[in-house]
Order: C-alpha cells, then structure tokens, then sequence
C-alpha cells in the first residue's frame, strides 16, 4: 500500500485532511504530524511514499524538511503546499520539490495528484532505478544554450519569442518549464498547454529566477558523451517537428502543441540513462554491439525495462499531461496493430521517430505520410545532406 505523510503545523488543517481523505485510506496509508522535526523523527522509523508539507512553518521550514528529505530519503516523492503565491521563491523551492500546491487545500485536486502517483507504481518494477528518478532535479543542458538563456535574460526587454525558439529546441529547459507550470501549478483551473501561455504566465521574473538557480540546470556536459547528447538532441528535434506536422492538418494547437511535447521529451529515458547511470548506458551499449541487439532488448535484459518506460516514469512524475507521458511510453512499440487504440499524438510520435531516424521499414501508410506531407519529405531530405 502506498504511503503519505502530512506536515503542517496548522492542526485544524489536518484533522480537515484525516475527514476529507477517509475515501482514500483502502490506497493509502496516511500519517500526520505538526512540524519539521517530527516528520524527520517519524521518516526515521517509517519512510513513506510521499511527503506533503506545508512551506512557512515555525522553526523548520518546508523548504529545509524538504531539503533533508531529498538527500536522506530521494525515493520519496515531495510536495510543497503553501498559502503564499510568492513566484519569486519557485526557482530555490523548484529544486526539492517535484510540486505545490495551493492554500486552502483543495481536497478535489489532492486526489487525482494521489492517484497519478500511485499510477508510478505500474511503470517501474526496479527500486534502485525508481530512487534514481525520483531523487532526479536535474537534466544536462550544453553550457552554451544554458548561455544563450542568461544573456538573453539580462536584458529586461528581452524578447519572448527568441526565448521561446531556444526553450522549445531544449530538452531539458522544455522539461523544466512543463515541470513548473503542469507540476509547480498544479491549482490552475484550465492547463497550459503550449510553451508560449507557460512562459506569459509564469513571466520572465519567475523564467529568470529558475535559471538563475544553478541546481535546476545542469550545464556541466561531459565529453565523453557530448557527441551522443547532440546526436540525441538533433533526433529529438526533428521527431517534434515531424510529429507536429503530422497533426497539423487537424487545425488544433493545443494538438500540435503537445505533439511536439512528446516528439521532443519521447527519448527523455535515454537523456536519463546517459545522465544518471552512465555505467548502466555503456553496459548498454556494449551489450547491443557484442550481441547485436536492439537498445530497447539491451535495456530490458540489463535494468528489467526501457529507456520508454523511464521517460515516462519521469514525465509523470513531473505532472506533464497524461498524453505526452502515453506517446513517451509507447514510442518503441514494435508496430501498431489496426486493433489498437492510441491517441493522435502517441501515434504521431510513433511514426515520426521512426521517419525521423530513417527506419527502412516504413509502412506503406508511413510512405504516404511522407507523400502526403511535401514539406517533412524536403525537411528529413535536407538533414541527410548536412
């Protein structure tokens, strides 16, 4: 059974919470203390499943128990709650915590929060790859886009477009902010579903303030995989791209939007592995070139799953759209059958990962996309001559 634990030094909070959740205790189990110290006392008897504390507490703050939480126990999952919707705090707190959420406490937004997070369960069976992740904050970005970013910050006018353009082409940075705005924001009443509303609403202060916190970004690329990171950036670029125009005739932006979510993010798995488990890569990449397997056998004989399943696991975790984090999930599958159901934008990304990476086994429905879509043709035929 999944467990939580509740901190607040409001008690009228939480006995409000023990009546308002009693539906929940057959899924989980739920703790409940009245400061920091006390939960770190509870956690040393019991870890939990996920933490929730209240931000503004005497004594201890939110932010400190979070802090120690993330280095004694990163297999916790950690949500802020707070009453202060100070923006300017949420690129220090963004990097201990994978969410907020807002005072009063809405019962009605807490539960599918709790159920998403019991859904992680189903998508990992490896306890040392799952501490892995959920301990993650950060994702490897080049120093010179991470570059790019604060100079073009510096200038408060800066404009919003360009930031846009560099953000979108950026795995990491595109992650950060879906991560902020789907996750930190988790108490807006409509979701945001493209780069553009992300980056107004959040606003160039609270953009500014997240980059500005050196833990949030990792600029620190290695050189001995540099050249495999920009190969996986330029795949997953085009891949959004492709899939994005794959959808475009649909006339939906929200559609597209999240297309090119998935079609940038569906390698995130693989972005993980060379950033977090280095050895484990290599063991991959020697297992597929001594035994002539595929990446995705390779990863299944070595961690028990794929690069897939991991992209997925973190996507969810970081609250992106349930969408994005199917088509992350499904990107390898072996073929689909005309008995299966996908949503418009798994099946976009699906072939446009294998357009993109030139799978000489394009179906006959794949030809016609590229038939169909003069400009993907002329796009894909461009990047073979660079």
């Amino acid at each position: 059974m999944n467990s939580v634990l509740f901190v607040d030094d409001n008690l009228h909070l939480l006995q409000g919470l023990k009546r308002g959740l009693r539906s929940l205790r057959a899924q989980w189990e739920m703790h409940f203390v009245a400061s920091g110290q006390a939960a770190l006392d509870f956690l040393a008897q019991r870890p939990v499943d996920v933490v929730i504390t209240d931000y503004r507490m005497p004594g201890m703050s939110g932010f400190e128990l979070l802090s120690r939480i993330q280095k004694d126990y990163p297999a916790t999952v950690r949500i802020v709650l707070t009453g202060q919707p100070d923006r300017e705090t949420y690129g220090v707190a963004i990097g201990v915590c994978h969410y907020f959420l807002w005072k009063p406490l809405d019962i009605d937004r807490l539960k599918p929060l709790l159920d998403r997070l019991a859904e992680l369960n189903g998508l990992l069976e490896n306890p040392e790859l799952t501490r892995h992740l959920r301990g993650l904050t950060t994702l490897p970005t080049f120093p010179e886009v991470y570059n790019q970013l604060t100079q073009l910050l510096d200038n408060p006018e800066a404009d919003r477009q360009k930031l846009l353009r560099l953000i979108s082409h950026d795995i990491s940075l595109t992650m950060q902010i879906l991560k902020m705005v789907n996750s930190a924001f988790i108490g807006l009443v409509r979701e945001i579903s493209t780069l553009d509303e992300a980056i107004q609403y959040l606003g160039l202060n609270t953009i500014r303030s997240l980059v500005l916190a050196h833990h949030v970004f990792n600029v620190s690329v290695v050189d001995a995989v540099e050249d495999e990171l920009r190969q996986l950036w330029e795949h997953s670029c085009t891949t959004a791209w492709l899939a994005e125009a794959l959808v475009r005739d649909k006339g939906d932006g929200c559609l597209q939007a999240y297309t090119a979510f998935a079609g940038l993010l569906h390698d995130l798995g693989k972005l993980v592995l060379i950033h977090c488990l280095p050895e484990v890569h290599q063991q991959v990449n020697r297992l597929m070139a001594g035994q002539g397997l595929s990446r995705t056998q390779a990863e299944l004989e070595i961690l028990g799953c794929s690069h897939a399943a991991i992209g997925a696991y973190l996507a969810q975790l970081w609250g992106l759209p349930h969408s994005v984090v199917e088509a992350i999930y499904l990107h390898h599958l072996p073929e689909i059958t005309s008995g299966q159901s996908l949503s418009e934008i798994a099946e976009a990304t699906w072939h446009a990962n294998r357009i993109s990476r030139g799978d000489h086994s394009l179906s006959q429905r794949e030809y016609q996309m590229l038939h169909h879509y003069p400009e993907v043709k002329k796009r894909l035929e461009t990047l073979s001559r660079d």
